[in-house]
């Protein structure tokens, strides 16, 4: 049973160590592509070449994953050079547990423009949008794989799993932005964002320790998970306690929970072909409310007894009573995920992915060749914020064509990307995609790739009468 059980819980642990990202709205290296409709996503002060017009959904849509572990840290070259899992006995536990870190974190994102417009007023640009965002994540303590691993390897032993986290979300957003030139080089802007969450789940382990003997496992534990959404019904047991048996039909869309945010940014131009940008995006709050909310939870001991009564009979083929013992077992251990519903007091408090973001850039050849260095900080509500450099290489060569090349590193991994923008019509990205993937395309190291595309009809064009130097801009007319 011990073995079966190990088999299975750690090659879904394998499996999603491999599927990993935290939330991101606009491609990294497409941030110094002027064409680029949706760098203002990343930097409000940003304003494209032409108004635009998204197609629906396809506007800007992307798919981001990360991780701090890789598959890598999973599979291991055996002697005749077929790769082993973890689990196999000829991977020692110092050689697996060794080369990981005390938490794993991985999850996935997904941004999407519902409908996306942008407008030119003379040299002002503004915004209106309805996006949706979902994202999943999960920490998992080391100390889950030693017990996976390992499990009763002596005598005596015993594990402390707490720590495992699981939290998702799915919100839209209206979003209102603008920005404007104050002097010749220096642009500010700014978005107001309205928000509607439909979704989110958040489960947590906060104990579970497992003392192993020769006769019996103790598993002591405590589990609580709040669940937010308007449509979703539990179902329960038809007998006391009436523990939570699922999730019944869902019966309606509506709004879980509301909030606000606000992006801020700035673009500064020291000289000519010279550009400094800095921006905070997502900076605000969302609130979910306690009367969409259902909370479960699980707490208790369990005494799994050992095989020590069991007689060399009982293994025989046509005996029961091995089936009837690890039956029991399964449903000895089942009891520790019995959850009760318990009552949500007080509305739940959601963290967004606030953003601090930071370029340089600066043109060579009339600015049809830029260098660019680009820094972000990304919160992540679960573990560790990203710190991420991009350095990118950006061609303007041709009017209707832009292409840009980035490398990355960040503590979620390193690795290329490439950007191809035509026109203000096709807009299409990868970042940091890493070099070290296996051959079915599954990356082996830490990474945090993410894919990009864009379909946008172009509209009006941005205003490019002259000014004088030093002078206030479009904004500072407006105020004559």
């Amino acid at each position: 049973m011990k073995t079966s059980f190990h088999k299975i819980l750690g090659l879904s642990v394998l499996i999603l160590s491999s599927v990993c990202g935290l939330q991101a709205q606009s491609a990294r290296t497409g941030y110094f592509m002027e064409g680029y409709s949706y760098r203002y996503m990343a930097n409000p002060a940003f304003a494209p070449t032409h108004g635009f017009v998204s197609i629906p959904v396809l506007g800007n849509a992307m798919v981001s994953a990360n991780s701090n572990t890789g598959l890598n840290k999973f599979m291991f070259p055996g002697n005749d050079g077929r790769l082993m899992t973890f689990l196999h006995p000829d991977v020692s536990s110092d050689q697996f547990l060794g080369g990981l870190k005390d938490v794993s974190r991985m999850g996935q994102s997904f941004h999407a423009g519902i409908i996306n417009v942008g407008l030119y007023f003379g040299r002002s640009f503004f915004t209106l949008g309805v996006n949706l965002h979902e994202d999943v994540f999960m920490n998992i303590p080391k100390e889950m794989f030693a017990f996976l691993k390992q499990g009763m390897n002596c005598s005596s032993v015993s594990y402390n799993v707490a720590g495992f986290n699981l939290n998702a979300n799915a919100y839209l957003d209206i979003a209102l932005g603008g920005s404007t030139d104050i002097f010749d080089n220096l642009r500010v802007g700014g978005r107001l964002k309205l928000l509607l969450g439909a979704a989110s789940a958040d489960v947590n382990v906060n104990k579970m320790d497992i003392a192993m003997s020769e006769d019996s496992w103790k598993i002591n534990s405590e589990i609580e998970g709040v669940l937010y959404g308007e449509g979703f019904n539990l179902e329960f047991e038809d007998t006391p306690p009436f523990y939570v048996k699922g999730l019944g039909q869902f019966s309606k869309f509506g709004v879980a929970g509301t909030g606000l945010a606000v992006d801020l940014g700035a673009t500064y131009s020291p000289f000519e072909y010279m550009t400094i940008s800095l921006a905070v995006t997502d900076l605000g709050f969302m609130t979910w409310k306690k009367s969409a909310a259902s909370k479960l939870q699980s707490k208790g001991e369990v005494t799994v007894n050992g095989l020590s009564n069991l007689t060399k009979k009982d293994f025989e083929e046509g005996s029961t009573t091995v089936d009837d013992y690890f039956k029991k077992i399964g449903e000895d251990l089942e009891t520790m995920y019995k959850f009760n519903e318990v009552d949500v007091t007080e509305d739940g408090k959601g963290k967004l992915h606030t953003t601090i973001t930071a370029g340089l850039e600066y043109g060579f050849l009339e600015n049809r060749l830029s260098a660019g260095l680009l820094y972000n900080n990304i919160a992540n509500p679960c573990g560790a914020n990203v710190n991420d450099f991009t350095m990118s290489a950006n061609l303007r060569f041709i009017k209707a064509v832009q292409f840009s090349a980035s490398y990355s590193f960040s503590n979620y991994g390193h690795g290329f990307g490439a950007a191809l923008g035509i026109g203000e019509v096709l807009f299409l990205a990868i970042d940091n995609y890493s070099p070290y993937i296996s051959r079915q395309g599954v990356p082996l190291r830490e990474t945090s790739p993410a894919v990009t595309i864009g379909l946008n009809v172009p509209l009006n064009k941005k205003d490019l009468s002259k000014r004088t130097p030093g002078t206030l801009g479009y904004f500072g007319s407006l105020l004559k």
